[in-house]
């Protein structure tokens, strides 16, 4: 199993990301799973960031963080260098909660598609076609041949995809 912190052919994987990809079981190559990671990477930044700094006049993203304390902290020196440009406008800063996203698994072959109707956690949807691709049971029997993806529910986004041997 690959952890974090090691080196695959020349790929480090620092121990602060995440290791989905340690979960990755699939049998087609280590170079579809080292994209997974790379991918996967990102996304999994974004659902693990729960809270975020925005404007209240617009709303405007300026920053997401993985803690209530990171935030507070980052808001402290976000106030404080206004303070010090002379820009200071008491609460022209927030912190909210962000919507974690979820994720649904998508069969497609040259004459079919179905998806699950899944609102699981990207881990989950990963667990789920490690365990399900090995074992070729429901849909991955129904459509050897053609390929399962994980596609992000709120933005449309394909994860990754996995052909089905």
């Amino acid at each position: 199993m690959v952890k974090p912190g090691i080196s695959i052919l020349g790929f480090f994987m620092p121990k602060n990301k995440c290791n989905i990809v340690a979960k990755i079981n699939f049998k087609k190559s280590l170079q579809f799973q080292i994209k997974s990671y790379l991918c996967v990477n990102k996304t999994k930044k974004e659902i693990m960031s729960t809270y975020i700094i925005q404007d209240t006049e617009a709303g405007n993203h300026i920053r997401t963080f993985n803690s209530y304390a990171q935030a507070i902290a980052a808001l402290d020196r976000y106030e404080q260098k206004d303070r010090e440009e002379g820009i200071y406008v008491p609460n022209y800063y927030q912190i909210v909660e962000a919507e974690p996203r979820t994720y649904d698994i998508v069969f497609n072959d040259n004459d079919d598609s179905n998806n699950k109707g899944f609102k699981k956690s990207l881990n989950d949807a990963y667990n789920y076609i490690s365990y399900n691709m090995h074992n070729k049971w429901g849909y991955f029997q129904d459509y050897i041949g053609g390929t399962v993806s994980i596609v992000c529910n709120e933005t449309g986004e394909t994860i990754c995809t996995e052909v089905i041997a």
